[in-house]
């Protein structure tokens, strides 16, 4: 597998110190061009020449070179650059994000959406072996949460307890929320978004998509109910209207992650988020957070230049 590998910035603000670097240059070669004129009024320049040898005054590109590079390392440290890299991936973290909206009592499933996706959720938290998972319940506010634990016990809890908020759906802010979760962690990222698709109010959907992508995150999205739709159960304000599943926002989600969307359209499909889960988390991203190494690279850097200043490039023995 070819290797991939981007970068990110946690302090993007720093990098307008980038600018600092051609005003380096220009005063190094400006200050360089009044050290020759100072130089000229020195009379003995045969003193000077067995001193220096022929080039009377030199032009300093090595000192020069060391302190663009230590101003290239500093910027990138206070930009909080990381690098990311795809490989295959051994350990994945996941987020479980159940959508808990009212339109999620559509009956188009039996006994109704929202029982079917806790029933996946619970399954998925006993299947997946050897990673932290994370749960959060949302509707147009975020409800029951967990960050990514191994406590299974605590999670499977919190699936049980979870009940639909009768209000829109907030998937934007839900997106942010449990891609947010993943900020400590050095393992592939995974959040499985068990939804119908609807995003009703709050954060625009993009919005956290691009948290999402920002992060390196992938969304295994899990629609739950048909696309011909159902009733609403036990929401008065709601009877009479039909919820169809919007496939369009959970494909765009997995298809923009380098991800899968499935669709669980009845009992017998349930099993399949498991399977095709273990397929998709074979490759992903890994991160190496870069601040630490750089600043350890530039005291290393200024150490030297000081030991070359002292020795190689001393003008007077």
């Amino acid at each position: 597998m070819a290797l991939e590998f981007n970068i990110t910035f946690g302090n993007k603000q720093f990098l307008i110190f980038f600018a600092l670097i051609p005003l380096i240059v220009f005063l190094h070669f400006y200050f360089l061009r009044h050290s020759k004129k100072r130089a000229l009024k020195f009379g003995n320049f045969n003193a000077m020449r067995r001193v220096q040898g022929h080039n009377i005054v030199s032009k300093n590109l090595t000192p020069l070179f060391f302190l663009l590079i230590i101003v290239t390392l500093l910027i990138f440290a206070l930009s909080q650059a990381t690098f990311w890299f795809k490989t295959s991936v051994s350990s994945t973290d996941y987020m479980i994000l159940l959508d808990s909206g009212a339109s999620m009592n559509a009956r188009d499933l039996t006994p109704d959406r929202y029982t079917i996706a806790k029933q996946i959720a619970v399954d998925l938290v006993t299947d997946l072996q050897g990673s932290k998972i994370g749960f959060l319940s949302f509707g147009g506010t975020m409800l029951e949460h967990s960050a990514p634990t191994t406590d299974k016990t605590k999670l499977l809890n919190l699936i049980e307890n979870a009940k639909i908020s009768n209000t829109g759906t907030d998937l934007g802010q839900a997106l942010i929320f449990g891609a947010e979760q993943f900020r400590d962690s050095n393992n592939s990222r995974v959040i499985i978004l068990l939804s119908d698709g609807h995003d009703t109010v709050g954060i625009p959907l993009a919005t956290g998509l691009n948290v999402a992508q920002e992060e390196h995150v992938k969304i295994f999205s899990v629609g739950i109910g048909s696309v011909e739709g159902g009733n609403f159960l036990n929401v008065p304000e709601s009877q009479g209207l039909i919820s169809k599943l919007n496939e369009k926002n959970l494909q765009t989600l997995s298809n923009a992650t380098q991800s899968q969307y499935i669709n669980i359209n009845s009992v017998e499909t349930m099993g399949l988020a498991t399977s095709m889960l273990r397929v998709d988390v074979q490759e992903g991203y890994v991160r190496y957070e870069t601040t630490a190494t750089l600043l350890i690279l530039v005291i290393t850097i200024i150490f030297f230049e000081w030991v070359l200043h002292n020795t190689r490039f001393r003008i007077f023995p």
